[in-house]
């Protein structure tokens, strides 16, 4: 036998068998005098002021991380665990746990069972598992998910986000100004004190507040609406739609093919994503938009060297392609739609419209009133049209 060998693993393991050792042997109540306390009970597993390896029993234990940074694995039962001071990992597993992080930036999960995790101060991860679980922040800038089953998720002080990454199979409905998400994989969660959303790899709708919020559609054709307030939308993969709504906005379309949509603002707005501002809604940033939707007003709309979709809605609307094969839908209103270089798809709508396509085979589309169609250099086509004219 290779006693020096043992003799190592021995030391190696002398922190983690004083920290699972329980508190007391016999005698009176069970417990040493002065035991810590979890969650109103004595702890049964104490670990140092260092950082400790504590490991649960298949029963419902009491464990006191200390200080340190611990990692608490609780096992089976309905365990209780206080992590304590430092950067502590915490895993309830099976049973219905109830898990507090403390002072520290924590990452606490709690498995199968009707879990209640509790961050502490700090900017903690926290999230449930299975079961109808109850996910609280309290102080710091928490990151927070109940996984699958119907979740109490409060974020309290600070900026929280509630995160639906693991949903399977379908995409989410995070509503902020109702205070609930819902997903056929997720159940129906209750959210409160939760700013910002991180959504799944599926097609989501997410909803933000009249306050400041970061909405994230992560993977799928994302459908983002920030409300009120100065809003960060990032639709990231996927075509998504991106609505920004009152305040000073950032439309972050990402990878895909984007919209930025400002069709309930209040007045008319000029759009330009290359020049990656738009102002009528606010003053926003545009960043890797492609498409632009306008106002019921009277609108600016230029489109980038790429393929672009512009859509004018109502108003007397101004809409340039700038190049690239672009689609125009001018709207009802008396519209100025340019197609300018390549081959572009011009449409009038309702009203007395001026539609030209300039370079290229453009398609130029009037409609039932007096539109003027003005071709270019190229072949170009117009139908409905009451006046046709050629611009060499």
């Amino acid at each position: 036998m290779d006693h020096a060998s043992i003799s190592v693993r021995l030391a190696a393991c002398v922190g983690l068998i004083a920290a699972m050792t329980a508190v007391g042997a016999g005698g009176g109540s069970g417990f040493a005098a002065g035991a810590p306390m979890c969650d109103g009970r004595e702890a049964t597993i104490v670990g140092t002021p260092g950082d400790d390896v504590l490991i649960g029993t298949p029963g419902a234990d009491v464990i006191v991380g200390g200080g340190g940074d611990d990692s608490i694995d609780a096992r089976g039962g309905a365990d209780r665990v206080c992590g304590g001071a430092g950067r502590d990992q915490i895993r309830g597993r099976t049973g219905n746990d109830r898990l507090f992080g403390g002072v520290g930036i924590d990452t606490i999960f709690g498995g199968g069972g009707h879990d209640e995790i509790t961050g502490g101060a700090g900017d903690d991860f926290g999230g449930g598992g299975a079961g109808d679980d109850i996910v609280r922040g309290s102080a710091g800038n928490d990151h927070l998910h109940g996984g699958p089953g119907n979740d109490f998720v409060s974020g309290g002080s600070g900026r929280d986000e509630a995160q639906y990454v693991e949903a399977e199979g379908f995409g989410v409905l995070v509503d902020l100004p109702g205070g609930f998400a819902t997903g056929p994989s997720v159940g129906t969660d209750i959210l409160t004190g939760i700013e910002d959303v991180f959504g799944s790899r599926f097609t989501d709708l997410l909803r933000g507040t009249d306050g400041p919020n970061r909405l994230r559609g992560h993977l799928g054709a994302d459908r983002i609406e920030g409300g009120g307030g100065d809003d960060l939308l990032m639709g990231e993969e996927g075509r998504d739609l991106l609505r920004g709504g009152a305040g000073d906005d950032i439309y972050a379309g990402g990878s895909g093919r984007d919209t930025a949509s400002f069709q309930f603002a209040p007045a008319g707005v000029t759009a330009v994503p290359a020049e990656q501002f738009a102002t009528g809604e606010g003053n926003d940033e545009l960043l890797d938009i492609e498409n632009l939707v306008g106002s019921e007003h009277d609108d600016v709309l230029v489109g980038t060297i790429d393929t672009n979709r512009i859509t004018g809605l109502g108003g007397d609307d101004q809409l340039r392609g700038a190049g690239g094969d672009d689609a125009l839908f001018a709207g009802p209103g008396d519209d100025l739609a340019i197609g300018n270089p390549g081959d572009d798809d011009v449409n009038g709508g309702s009203g007395a419209d001026d539609l030209r396509g300039n370079e290229g085979d453009d398609r130029l589309h009037g409609g039932p009133d007096d539109d003027v169609c003005r071709g270019g250099p190229g072949t170009d086509v117009g139908i409905a049209c009451e006046t046709e004219t050629a611009i060499p």
